[in-house]
């Protein structure tokens, strides 16, 4: 029977994943475009076919944890719960997912720090999408009288900096995270403030 050849979809994803896998290995400083093609048993070339430099399969591997983030974070801000809820649980989930990342992979949540510090601009559009979608929630909150802000993007902006201890991969790494009951305390503290 003939071997089923691998779509390009297929390849692409094998890819990726092995960058994950070698990225944990060497750190994103030491992986070679031509170590992913050898662990995966593939000319170099082949690589570069999806990915013209390591820098492109540096950026798509970002990519791909940023869109982890903020995809269920964008369908929290469309659910039906009222702006304070919604607002609450967009926000605990977006700690969840940092902190699990950290406690379930701190190897591969170190290269994905190094990696954020030399993606600055796919790193400012991750952020500007979660102040979009905190936005879009107390423009929400706003209209049923629920919140009273004069700007709806200046809060959001000032929400998202306000909790960056909380959320930030540099604070999720630290020793001194805050204990769960201060995180929904200082949360609630300023989903009140917006009223």
């Amino acid at each position: 029977m003939a071997k089923k050849r691998e779509s390009s979809s297929d390849l692409k994803d094998q890819i990726l994943e092995t960058t994950e896998v070698l990225l944990r290995r060497y750190g994103a400083s030491k992986l070679s475009v031509v170590d992913v093609a050898r662990e995966i048993g593939m000319s170099h070339g082949n690589v570069y076919r999806f990915f013209p430099s390591k820098t492109d399969l540096l950026n798509a591997i970002a990519a791909k944890w940023l869109e982890k983030v903020h995809v269920p974070l964008g369908e929290i801000s469309i659910c039906d719960l009222a702006a304070d809820q919604k607002l609450k649980l967009w926000f605990e989930t977006l700690i969840k997912i940092k902190r699990k990342k950290f406690l379930e992979d701190p190897q591969l949540f170190a290269v994905y720090l190094e990696l954020a510090g030399h993606q600055l601009e796919q790193v400012n559009n991750h952020v500007d999408t979660l102040v979009t979608q905190i936005e879009k929630i107390i423009e929400e909150g706003k209209q049923t009288g629920m919140f009273s802000v004069l700007d709806t993007r200046k809060a959001a902006t000032n929400l998202f900096h306000a909790t960056a201890t909380l959320h930030h991969p540099v604070f999720v790494s630290s020793p001194y995270y805050p204990a769960e009951e201060e995180v929904i305390e200082l949360l609630n503290f300023l989903i009140r403030a917006l009223s």
